[in-house]
């Protein structure tokens, strides 16, 4: 609907000018008439304590309700909040829902509990750095690049590792630079 877009649309002018009271304003009545990202936005603001208190119950009241119609950085941000309380098994859920849309910060995140995990799953943790890799994340394309050089749950593929730390070391990933120039010295070798 028009109006609630337009509600929703002014929320977002008002919040890049750092009116964020007036922003809240306009994103309640975009809300209240089911907008999934103005709800999305509500909990960014009590997450972040921008234009309100600081109110992490209040921010996952908010992330849910987006996050339940769909909005996949809702799901990201209830499970980054979820995560942060120790709601162990609900976070990874929300993780999963946003990764599987393709978000790319959820597809680094669960790379990540796979691979820190205590019993690690470095099969799926490349899955995972692979897809946000694709998706341009640049922790991921250096740690996919790590995971190929090693043969770290994926088949050892320097190639494919040299590919990687070069698109990561592009964008100015100083760790994918030196694994750039170290693995480039020793095949040179």
């Amino acid at each position: 609907d028009n109006y609630t877009k337009e509600e929703y649309n002014h929320g977002v002018s008002l919040y890049n000018e750092q009116n964020y009271a007036e922003a809240l304003e306009y994103w309640y009545k975009a809300a209240e008439q089911g907008n999934i990202s103005a709800q999305c936005n509500i909990g960014v603001c009590f997450y972040e304590g921008q234009g309100v208190d600081k109110d992490l119950d209040e921010a996952i009241k908010w992330f849910q309700k987006s996050a339940t119609n769909g909005d996949m950085v809702a799901q990201y941000s209830l499970g980054m909040c979820l995560e942060e309380q120790g709601h162990s098994g609900n976070f990874l859920l929300w993780y999963g829902r946003a990764a599987t849309q393709g978000y790319c910060s959820a597809e680094y995140k669960l790379g990540i509990i796979y691979y820190t995990d205590k019993h690690p799953n470095l099969a799926a943790a490349a899955e995972w750095f692979l897809k946000a890799a694709e998706h341009g994340h640049v922790a991921a394309q250096n740690n996919i690049a790590y995971l190929l050089e090693n043969g770290e749950g994926v088949d050892k593929n320097e190639a494919e590792a040299v590919k990687w730390y070069r698109k990561a070391a592009e964008q100015g990933d100083e760790n994918a630079r030196e694994g750039l120039n170290e693995l480039l010295a020793r095949m040179n070798n």
